[in-house]
């Protein structure tokens, strides 16, 4: 362990895409800068793995919030957007576009509902968190770059802008798919 304020160390930050910070640790003169070992070994291999199940758990959590904000978006925007004199969301194909957005929402809550549920149980081993992580992130991270890919093409172009929100979940669920492990 090494304090980030401390001599020595040097912190940079910047900005990623979805408006998260992205920091950078550089060690400028290490001997001004002393370390405090935590763990070694099997302890510190197991406790970074079960740190990183745990950031991927969470990080499902997240993505199943996108994708259901983003299908809520699109429910309302498909009800309030109107052509040739009635709203666009009367049209059949564009019902069946947010069916198939539905059906991926509600998989990637059920399957979260599930992994939990079993991480809970006190029995759950270091391999049921491994692979229940794994999976949820799969499922999630698939789940939310469909439904806000989907949104984005069904809001049309105003969907790619900074200014509407489904641009910016869109975004967001493009970087939390690609950390800590991708879909797939």
């Amino acid at each position: 362990w090494v304090s980030a304020r401390q001599a020595g160390v040097q912190l940079s930050t910047e900005q990623a895409v979805d408006g998260s910070l992205l920091c950078s640790l550089r060690f400028t003169q290490v001997e001004l800068a002393p370390a405090q070992l935590l763990a070694v070994g099997s302890t510190a291999q197991a406790a970074l793995s079960r740190t990183n199940e745990v950031a991927r758990i969470i990080q499902s959590a997240e993505l199943v919030g996108i994708a259901e904000r983003a299908l809520a978006l699109t429910r309302d925007y498909l009800c309030t957007r109107t052509q040739f004199g009635k709203p666009i969301g009367s049209f059949q194909a564009l019902q069946h576009r947010l069916v198939d957005g539905l059906i991926q929402v509600e998989l990637a809550a059920a399957c979260l509902r599930e992994g939990l549920a079993a991480v809970n149980s006190p029995d759950a081993g270091a391999q049921l968190w491994a692979s229940t992580a794994s999976r949820l992130k799969s499922r999630c991270a698939f789940a939310a770059c469909e439904m806000t890919r989907m949104a984005i093409q069904l809001h049309g172009a105003i969907g790619t802008t900074n200014e509407y929100d489904i641009g910016l979940y869109f975004k967001r669920a493009m970087t939390l798919s690609s950390r800590w492990g991708n879909p797939a």
